[in-house]
């Protein structure tokens, strides 16, 4: 199992797309990522409970969130977050 870009997380297990996220922000090396929102998602509705499910996951796993931009625009879809772990 790599930790840096969660590429190799799978060992014998599937994992949803979402889980692996968890994995990335929590374990992974970098404090600034940009995640495709509309990956995780199927519809506007489903923006606000998953930002606020994923950032109450990062805090209880003890990551710091230093700050979260969402950008949805024509061209882009966007969830940037800095964090501190």
């Amino acid at each position: 199992m790599k930790s840096g870009d969660g590429k190799d997380m799978k060992n014998n297990y599937d994992f949803t797309d979402e889980q692996n996220l968890m994995y990335l922000l929590i374990f992974g090396d970098k404090s600034e990522y940009e995640i495709d929102i509309f990956k995780y998602i199927d519809n506007m509705k489903e923006i606000n409970p998953f930002i606020e499910k994923t950032l109450t996951n990062l805090k209880k796993s003890g990551v710091k969130i230093i700050e979260d931009i969402l950008i949805l625009t024509e061209n882009k879809n966007s969830w940037i977050i800095k964090i501190e772990k």
